[in-house]
């Protein structure tokens, strides 16, 4: 089962619980992915870096020092730092426990954004940030599991 939280930044304004990735894709509010390509980087490089990033040209900050480059990457830290409502889809196992890792999804003006969480075979662990779209989201959740 998945459980996914809408959050308007500062407030969680819907819980929903899904039984499937497809629903799970419905139950967001996606409005148009953002046009760029995908990019991916690792989460230890990235994330620390975005705890302090409120503004778009942190997030590029962030972006730029965990190794991504150019216009994508711009656009992704736009799209971003500008987001207006986000989802974090967990996995929640038979017990109620919630597994490790998220799928995130960031709703902007300038497109959406899907974060999708991986690990390597070295036991890395990575996030992939890509236009948000519902089979994109859909297929994102259904290999978390």
């Amino acid at each position: 089962m998945f459980e996914v939280r809408i959050v308007v930044p500062g407030v969680e304004i819907e819980r929903v619980d899904c039984s499937d990735a497809e629903q799970v894709a419905r139950a967001i509010p996606l409005t148009k992915p953002i046009g760029c390509q995908s990019i991916r980087v690792r989460e230890v490089d990235l994330l620390p870096r975005l705890e302090n990033a409120s503004e778009p040209v942190d997030v590029l900050a962030a972006l730029r020092a965990a190794g991504a480059t150019g216009n994508d990457a711009a656009a992704l830290a736009w799209a971003l730092g500008a987001a207006t409502s986000s989802a974090e889809i967990v996995v929640v196992d038979e017990e109620g426990r919630t597994l490790a890792g998220a799928v995130a999804v960031f709703c902007s003006p300038r497109g959406d954004v899907v974060s999708i969480p991986s690990v390597a075979a070295d036991g890395g662990k990575w996030l992939t940030l890509a236009p948000a779209t519902a089979r994109r989201v859909a297929r994102a959740c259904a290999n978390h599991v």
